[in-house]
């Protein structure tokens, strides 16, 4: 069942109506920030991709973009999750891009991005910092509306796994996930498996998964590649052999041949 966040523009109260038992956390209230620090603008910029990803995994994103509200890409660092996602984003009409650090894991810190990233300079319903997950995304969704935004169709936040220890994600998201109207839809990239009550959304047809495995090169994928930069098979079959078809790895091994060998 969706649930309706509601404010009250006299009051200043926020509410929700809906299915009480969709939220497995109750509200826990942060403490206000006593001063608030210049945000890095920086971490909401998308990155520009630098490579290619391979057809087959942005039609495997397309199709979970259509199919879910969220998207969870799990790999190691150099597995290709940042490149897949800033290149889909490249792709389609409105993205927004927060690339999370360990420091954001304080809900203080984390809400004023959000926000930041999110809002702009969209006339908001409230000035003051939203205490808890619900004030938050009552907050987004209010002004949106307010402004008569729409929501964008994928929002990223990179290096999420930096949020997952936190107390307060899981409710934030889950609100998040009741709030989204299609075809807004929001891409998670991350370097671990996030907690329990996160992951059971899998079976709620929420959020889909793609994990490192699906970010591998097959062999066929790496002889093309080395193919297209002038190199020959049997150093495809080595390098995919070498690495495991880890497109990180397999970048680095074509990077190490001279570059009056490769094709640029």
């Amino acid at each position: 069942m969706a649930m309706a966040i509601l404010y009250d523009d006299a009051s200043g109260i926020f509410s929700a109506s809906g299915d009480p038992d969709s939220l497995d956390a109750p509200v826990v209230e942060s403490p206000q920030r006593q001063m608030r620090l210049p945000l890095i603008m920086s971490k909401l910029r998308a990155p520009e991709p630098q490579t290619d990803p391979q057809q087959r995994l942005l039609g495997h994103l397309d199709r979970s973009v259509s199919d879910y509200a969220g998207t969870l890409i799990i790999g190691r660092a150099g597995s290709g999750k940042t490149t897949l996602a800033a290149s889909f984003c490249s792709r389609v009409e409105s993205s927004l891009w927060y690339s999370v650090d360990a420091g954001d894991a304080d809900w203080s810190v984390f809400s004023e991005y959000f926000r930041q990233l999110m809002l702009k300079d969209l006339i908001s319903p409230t000035d003051t910092s939203a205490r808890t997950p619900l004030e938050l995304v009552s907050c987004v969704t209010a002004a949106l509306d307010l402004n008569s935004r729409y929501w964008p169709e994928i929002m990223v936040m990179d290096e999420a796994h930096h949020l997952f220890d936190s107390g307060w994600f899981t409710e934030f998201f889950d609100l998040l996930m009741l709030s989204l109207p299609p075809p807004a839809h929001v891409l998670l990239l991350s370097r671990s498996k996030p907690p329990g009550p996160l992951w059971r959304l899998r079976s709620k047809q929420i959020l889909n998964v793609i994990d490192e495995s699906a970010l591998s090169l097959s062999l066929a994928e790496t002889e093309d590649l080395f193919e297209r930069s002038g190199l020959s098979s049997s150093e495809a079959m080595e390098a995919h052999r070498a690495s495991y078809g880890h497109p990180g790895k397999i970048s680095r091994i074509i990077g190490s041949f001279p570059p009056s060998v490769i094709q640029r």
